[in-house]
This record gives structure tokens, C-alpha cells and sequence, in this order.
């Protein structure tokens, strides 16, 4: 945040304008103000970078790249510390690390920081989707709850997060239904793989021909071990098809 070239600059041009100015009075209020000045035109230029770097990281997301992704997002968040959105991509990038622990850790304290329901909106449905990889029913339940208060019972996450529970529940015909509703077949990156793939076994288990997986895309970069901590019946029918 500290940028000393920006005060150094501003220190010599108000130390120019007050050797030729004759209104020395004045201009030593204004000089007084330099280093506040200063700080916020850091403040200002640290939150444009942070934003082309939050949008950096969103690309690489759902190009699947979440390492560089979260590594962009970590900067952003840096660069800009009064905003929650870049905390709260810092936790959505390592749902598909499948750190999912710590991506919860870091989706609750991004609302902490900056509640708001166009904030919970978004990261209310991430964590029914963590909770529902993580088979924690008691936490889903109590997130299915705020769910309703902010009606978005229709958002993709959380249908996404309803097929997994079918899929706990071997209802794959609701795992199918889930899926195709054409809000959750219009995801992209990884979270696209991943219901797909989930597709996939649900139309296994119903005697349908197995469809095209990207396991690549569903595992990421962390391979199959870390899916397979949380689920690991899922994780063994995905190896199987390769």
C-alpha cells in the first residue's frame, strides 16, 4: 500500500510551487495535506490493480486454472483490503482446490467482513455446495433456511448442491433432473466439469451409456486424492471411467 516514490514526488512538486509561489500561507495548508493526498491516490491506484487482477483471476477460473487463479485473487484481495468480493474468490478458487476446509473458513469471513445479501447471495450458495461435498447434513439444513429468506432457491450453486445430496441419496433420477435445468447447464470451468460428471454416474446407475467426462477438469490440479478425502464413492467411479 505504501508508496514512497508518490510522496517523494509530491513532497518536491509542492516544495517547487512553494519556492515560486508568493501566497506561502496557502500553499502550506495544501502542503500539509500532501501526505493524505498521497495516501489516497495509492488507495486509489492499489484498488484499479486489484480489480484488473479480481477479473484476472475470474478468466483463469473458468479456464480451470485455479492455482494461478487463486494466487490472483490473493493479490487482489491485498490490493484492495476494504473489499470482501476478492476474499471471497480467495475461498471460491480453493472449493476447486478442493481445499474445502479452508475455502469455507474464508467464504465465512469474506461475509463477516462486508455482510449484504448481494454477498450472501453469492456465497451462501457456495457453502451449501462445501456442505453438501463435505455430507455435514446439520450445516446445509441451517443454510437451506437462508436460502429461502433470500429466495434464490433457483441459483445454479445451489442446484448444483441439491444433486449432490440426491446422489448421497442414490435418487439419480433427481440427480438428472437437478442437473439439466438449463441454470446449471449454462456453468462454465470446473464447476461445468463437475456437474457433468455427476451427470455422468447418476446415468450410469440408471443403465444409460456413460457420456464424455472431463475427469481433468473435475479433479483439477490437485488430482483425485482430494476429492476423494470428502467423497469417495464419487471419486472411484470417476477413475474407473478412465
Amino acid at each position: 500500500m505504501f508508496r514512497p516514490g508518490w510522496f517523494l514526488l509530491l513532497f518536491l512538486g509542492f516544495f517547487v510551487a512553494f519556492s515560486i509561489s508568493k501566497d506561502h500561507q496557502k500553499l502550506a495548508i495544501v502542503f500539509g495535506a500532501a501526505p493524505a493526498i498521497g495516501y489516497i491516490v495509492a488507495i486509489i491506484i492499489d484498488a484499479q490493480r486489484g480489480a484488473r487482477e479480481n477479473s484476472r483471476g475470474l478468466l483463469l477460473l473458468t479456464e480451470g486454472r485455479c492455482v494461478e487463479a487463486l494466487a490472483a485473487f490473493e493479490s487482489a484481495a491485498v490490493l484492495m483490503p476494504l473489499s470482501a468480493i476478492p476474499r471471497y474468490n480467495v475461498g471460491n478458487a480453493n472449493v476447486w482446490l478442493w481445499k474445502l476446509e479452508e475455502a469455507r473458513t474464508q467464504i465465512q469471513a469474506a461475509t463477516e467482513w462486508m455482510s449484504g445479501a448481494a454477498l450472501r447471495s453469492i456465497a451462501v450458495p457456495t457453502l451449501a455446495y462445501i456442505a453438501a461435498i463435505q455430507n455435514t447434513r446439520p450445516r446445509a439444513d441451517e443454510l437451506n433456511k437462508e436460502i429461502e429468506t433470500l429466495k434464490i432457491a433457483g441459483n445454479p450453486v445451489v442446484l448444483l448442491a441439491q444433486a449432490v445430496w440426491f446422489a448421497r441419496e442414490e435418487k439419480w433420477g433427481e440427480v438428472m433432473r437437478s442437473i439439466e435445468i438449463e441454470r446449471v447447464r449454462v456453468l462454465g470451468g470446473p464447476t461445468r466439469a463437475f456437474a457433468d460428471a455427476l451427470r455422468a454416474w447418476a446415468m450410469v446407475k440408471t443403465g444409460q451409456p456413460l457420456p464424455p467426462i472431463d475427469r481433468v477438469g473435475v479433479f483439477g490440479e490437485t488430482g483425485p486424492d482430494a476429492l476423494k478425502k470428502w467423497w469417495p464413492e464419487f471419486t472411484e467411479f470417476l477413475k474407473s471411467t478412465a
